[in-house]
Order: C-alpha cells, then sequence, then structure tokens
C-alpha cells in the first residue's frame, strides 16, 4: 500500500474510533432514572406477574435506585 494511502487509512480509522459511544452511567441517579418500584396485587395478579415485580423491585433494590 503507498505511503499516503496507508496514511488517509490510519487517519479514517482513528477518526472512527473516536466516534464509539462512551456514555456510561456514572452516577445512581443517572444509572436509576428509568427505574421505578412496580406495585402488584397478590389478589388480582397472576403467581407469575407478582414474581417478576418482586424481582424487578429487588434489583433496583440492590442497585441503590430506592
Amino acid at each position: 500500500m503507498p505511503a499516503p494511502l496507508a496514511a488517509l487509512v490510519g487517519t479514517i480509522a482513528l477518526a472512527l474510533g473516536g466516534c464509539a459511544s462512551t456514555m456510561t452511567a456514572t452516577t445512581s441517579q443517572a444509572q436509576c432514572s428509568g427505574w421505578k418500584p412496580i406495585t402488584y396485587s397478590g389478589k388480582r395478579d397472576t403467581k407469575e406477574t407478582v414474581q417478576q415485580a418482586q424481582i424487578h423491585n429487588l434489583t433496583g433494590k440492590k442497585l441503590g435506585c430506592w
């Protein structure tokens, strides 16, 4: 590969590498912004629905969202 073409390819690779997303939640508030506890009714919801809501709520608690 000729030197000018190699330099161009290298420049493009560096430029595209800078486009990668590096967004991460650095605070509990940002991490939990889409989360909230789910309420459920033992009388009106199915057993599976209650279990899923409980798992969701425990996960939020473990993450420190509430």
